[in-house]
């Protein structure tokens, strides 16, 4: 478990600074650039390869960062490297990019378990490849409905999105990032937040950033 915290924790500090600091001023965030899709090609070959696990485990967290569902077959295969961290970074991937979770420890469970995790989660997949990647996530987060952790996985995704019809989802997220002090949380709010420009939104992000004390991190 602690391995798995300390995974998700790479990078994420500065990330949250800068989803605060921009949703506060209601300036939209820079479009990826015109390689992206060359890039996911590249990284899903990566993934796919015979190369240092070290590189397969980059692969797998830079493809659940980009977020691109059509990538989910790649992470699906992933979950049987030989190698257990590149198996966690496959299955932390997946959950970001769906909001979804199969309960099989990829990393540690035995090999006959894993096998029924990836089955499940290739069902999963052909029952929902026809559908969109905020739809899939929207479901995800109105199912949950809590910080942590496939709430936070899925309001993470979301927040990329314009649609004003998440805005009740996102507001509910911005007080549940305030009550549970949770910067990641707050930080995917504040993105999406700043995005529609919520003007009513406005003192809750001055709070993030002002209090010191409960925030330090967001604060820096």
């Amino acid at each position: 478990v602690k391995a798995k915290e300390r995974f998700l924790a790479i990078d994420e500090l500065a990330a949250v600074r800068r989803a605060i600091r921009a949703a506060s001023g209601l300036i939209t965030a820079p479009a990826d650039g015109e390689d992206r899709d060359a890039r996911i090609a590249e990284l899903c070959k990566e993934l796919a390869g015979k190369g240092p696990a070290g590189g397969r485990r980059l692969a797998a967290y830079r493809l659940g960062e980009m977020g691109e569902l059509h990538t989910v077959p790649a992470l699906i295969a992933a979950l049987a490297d030989e190698a257990p961290a590149v198996r966690l970074a496959a299955e932390i991937a997946l959950r970001k990019i769906t909001g979804h979770r199969i309960q099989v420890d990829f990393q540690d469970d035995t090999e006959e378990a894993r096998l029924r995790g990836i089955d499940a989660w290739k069902e999963w997949f052909d029952a929902n490849k026809g559908k969109s990647r905020m739809d899939i996530l929207a479901a995800a987060a109105r199912a949950s409905f809590r910080p942590q952790p496939e709430f936070l996985y899925a309001i993470e995704g979301l927040s990329h999105y314009d649609d004003l019809n998440l805005l009740p989802l996102f507001r509910h997220a911005m007080d549940s990032a305030l009550s549970q002090k949770n910067s990641l949380l707050a930080a995917a709010a504040a993105r999406y937040l700043g995005r529609v420009k919520d003007r009513s939104s406005v003192p809750k992000l001055a709070v993030l950033l002002g209090d010191t004390e409960t925030w330090p991190a967001l604060s820096a």
